[in-house]
């Protein structure tokens, strides 16, 4: 509340000092697109609120493949956004300037989507995502390089865009396409999954309130066996 009376107040007393120029939008540079990446994040953090506060107000709960579904999009828009603003000035830019110097990244995330295809990704989404990752990754790799051989001491924030394209790359070939599958174990009732047998033998009481559940693993004449753990949560008195 403080520094709120004292920025209102500060701003009262300058009032005067004030002016406003009209201008008119700069579409094509690096402020307004830094701007629009502000607002991917603030959306990917609207989606998460959403999702974490609904079971808060409502008996209704989301799967978690509803933040991958809402979060998609604005991934796809922020990686793009993450490799056009180091391409653009803080003036407004000609469109076929900007064009030029982002071709051949263009061409080599064009490369980079098609080896996907081939490899099997078929969702367009996805190959959207791996196209907008890569052009973020080339676009930055580059502009790092230029910076390195001028001011080193300016790599930071590239340094930062590179990680995070490789995050978004990363997402990309471990976290939609990773192959899982939800098994229901019934006592002694083998349930096979990716060519494994597994079988609940039961529950045993171990050190410091602890249940451990033992599931014998059997694949190709191999035998052991698995014992996830889980507090036992007895009455309060």
């Amino acid at each position: 509340g403080v520094f709120a009376v004292l920025g209102f107040g500060m701003l009262y007393v300058r009032r005067k000092d004030l002016n406003v120029h009209a201008s008119p939008m700069k579409f094509l540079s690096r402020g307004f697109v830094v701007s629009l990446g502000s607002f991917a994040l603030m959306a990917s953090a609207a989606v998460v609120l959403f999702g974490t506060s609904l079971p808060i107000f409502s008996k209704t709960n989301v799967e978690p493949s509803f933040y991958d579904t809402m979060n998609l999009p604005i991934a796809i828009a922020a990686a793009l956004l993450l490799g056009t603003s180091l391409l653009l000035r803080w003036e407004n830019e000609d469109g076929s300037m900007v064009f030029r110097r982002s071709a051949k990244w263009i061409a080599a995330s064009i490369v980079v989507t098609a080896l996907m295809a081939y490899l099997g990704v078929r969702d367009v989404m996805m190959l959207l995502f791996g196209f907008a990752s890569a052009f973020a990754f080339f676009v930055n790799i580059e502009i790092a390089y230029l910076t390195a051989t001028g001011d080193p001491r300016l790599m930071g924030g590239k340094i930062a865009h590179i990680g995070l394209a490789l995050f978004f790359i990363g997402v990309l070939a471990s976290g939609k396409y990773s192959e899982k599958q939800h098994l229901s174990l019934s006592l002694n009732m083998p349930q096979h999954a990716f060519g494994y047998t597994l079988t609940y033998k039961g529950n045993r009481p171990i050190e410091g309130s602890k249940v451990a559940f033992d599931v014998d693993v059997e694949k190709d004449g191999l035998t052991f066996t698995l014992s996830p753990v889980m507090f036992e949560y007895g009455e309060q008195g």
